[in-house]
């Protein structure tokens, strides 16, 4: 095996059954189908607060395409799902851990105990380097946050940074091309969505 896969979840495999740009949209949507209660969202101001609810993750669905192709992934490939799903309270943030690892399961996601948890996105790219695999494809949706993470690290750590650039392909899901995107770091290239996928394969 020469290829090791990460794939990041919210956004690039996974997407609320709900989302409109108002947040309190999203609340009073939810509110009204009984999935969360009034009282524990009204101090709520941004999505990302309400879509990392544990009882709300798990009611999120799967981008079309992704439960097929990574499971099509999985056959002799080594696969980890690398999400930036925390919270500061200990009790709340090990509930989030173990329904992400259900949600996958339910999903029918291959391998859904093979989570790595960060609370920022350079923690992935250097996790990435830990794999035996010659070459990471890290498949996220946000590569504008990768990429400034990068360029973070190549100020504190060049040769760190050059081992990244020489191993990490930063997949960018939902892109057809890579414009305005910076071109110093880890090699870009784009995945407009799952079904594309086979470019890589």
């Amino acid at each position: 095996m020469t290829t090791a896969y990460r794939i990041d979840i919210d956004g690039t495999i996974a997407t609320p059954l709900f989302y409109r740009e108002s947040v309190q949209e999203c609340v009073d949507w939810y509110i009204s189908r009984g999935i969360v209660k009034p009282e524990e969202v009204a101090s709520l101001r941004f999505h990302q607060q309400l879509y990392l609810l544990p009882h709300v993750l798990i009611t999120h669905q799967a981008i079309e395409g992704a439960v097929e192709t990574v499971q099509a992934l999985a056959q002799g490939k080594a696969l980890q799902y690398f999400t930036v799903r925390q919270h500061f309270d200990p009790a709340i943030c090990g509930h989030v851990h173990r329904n992400t690892c259900l949600w996958l399961e339910q999903q029918h996601f291959p391998y859904p105990m093979n989570v790595r948890f960060f609370w920022d996105a350079g923690e992935k790219l250097l996790t990435c380097l830990e794999a035996q695999e010659k070459e990471v494809l890290l498949i996220d949706d946000r590569p504008e946050g990768l990429l400034k993470a990068y360029t973070k690290i190549a100020h504190n750590d060049p040769e760190t940074a050059w081992r990244i650039r020489e191993r990490v392909t930063v997949v960018a899901f939902g892109r057809t091309d890579t414009a305005g995107l910076d071109g110093s770091g880890p090699r870009v290239v784009p995945l407009a969505d799952w079904s594309a996928f086979c470019q890589f394969t």
